[in-house]
């Protein structure tokens, strides 16, 4: 479903606050618009599954999102939620990698979807702005990789590792 125009402004402030589209034109912003779809999820249905292929850029209109992360010997663990104004899917995208993660709505969920075709259109005539999305993946990676460590050794072990044995 495609988006009406006072949500287009909406989602004009949203990708504004968001670090990954700040190196892009506003005609570049109101291109990507217009290709702008609008999806909902009911409570529990699962949005994106880890390992798929990533097609997607998600931001979060309303509603909740839990992050699901499969780990050898420990099963699917919960890493973390999404709100309003807040995003996923970029990293596949931009690494042409399968999704990381499998995201599920906590709650009745509306997204905005952006395509990868659209993002790599915009990436491939400017490439500043894709310089910046590269970097800014690989800090989200390098804290995603923190963030699993502290799932992995616990509360109390790391509290053992900060104050000596």
């Amino acid at each position: 479903m495609k988006i009406a125009k006072d949500e287009a402004l909406n989602l004009i402030r949203i990708l504004r606050k968001i670090e990954f589209f700040s190196g892009f034109t506003m005609s570049e912003v109101e291109n990507i618009l217009e290709t702008v779809d609008k999806k909902f999820f009911k409570k529990n249905e699962t949005i994106i599954k880890q390992g798929d292929p990533g097609r997607f850029f998600f931001i979060i209109n309303t509603g909740k999102v839990a992050v699901f992360i499969k780990k050898p010997g420990k099963g699917t663990v919960k890493v973390g939620e999404l709100s309003s104004g807040e995003y996923f899917g970029e990293t596949s995208i931009i690494k042409h990698a399968p999704i990381n993660a499998t995201v599920k709505a906590e709650e009745d969920t509306e997204l905005f979807v952006l395509y990868k075709y659209d993002i790599e259109m915009v990436m491939k005539k400017n490439p500043s702005a894709a310089d910046i999305m590269k970097k800014m993946i690989e800090r989200r990676t390098v804290m995603s990789s923190y963030e699993l460590d502290r799932v992995d050794e616990g509360f109390f072990s790391k509290l053992k590792g900060l104050f000596g044995k």
